[in-house]
């Protein structure tokens, strides 16, 4: 689906020597041949709106493929948890029985599993420290934003002006 005609020369610009499978050249990381580009014969300001207009085809590409995604993901969930109900279901009638034919063979493995059954328990026994994991700390960049921006001055830590492009 393409909203919009871009230029012949434009595409062009793409590296044609990908196979199709791969998007992306492995050796440089590129998509888009910068040097073709600019040696087109073409107003700058020309060449910039059709690199504008050629990312919003992609973009309305990514969102198609994205909503197919979701309706993909959604089928293989339904399909996860059709699985585990029919095991859970083979699990409780066999009872740990072993069957099998030509085709299929439905064995149990023996596994083991660590439970905390009480953790007020574990917490109060002494050597509760050695068995325990710690994370590390994280800074929350949002209320360190609003600090810098109402005048505290905070260490190690700045308000980082970007620009970004928009296509509209």
């Amino acid at each position: 689906m393409k909203l919009y005609e871009i230029k012949a020369q434009i595409e062009k610009c793409v590296k044609s020597d990908l196979d199709d499978d791969m998007m992306i050249d492995e050796e440089t990381g590129e998509v888009f041949d910068k040097e073709a580009f600019e040696q087109l014969e073409m107003d700058f300001e020309e060449k910039c709106l059709e690199l504008g207009r050629w990312i919003k085809n992609l973009d309305s590409e990514r969102a198609a493929v994205y909503n197919e995604y979701k309706k993909l993901y959604k089928r293989y969930k339904a399909l996860d948890k059709k699985i585990e109900s029919i095991k859970n279901y083979l699990s409780f009638v066999l009872q740990g029985q072993s069957v099998k034919d030509a085709n299929t063979e439905l064995v149990f493995r023996k596994s083991n599993s660590t439970e905390i059954v009480d953790m007020a328990l574990f917490m109060a026994w002494d050597n509760c420290d050695e068995y325990l994991k710690y994370s590390d700390p994280e800074p929350k960049k949002k209320e360190i934003a609003k600090a810098i921006k109402a005048g505290k001055e905070i260490p190690g830590c700045a308000i980082i002006e970007n620009y970004n492009l928009q296509i509209k």
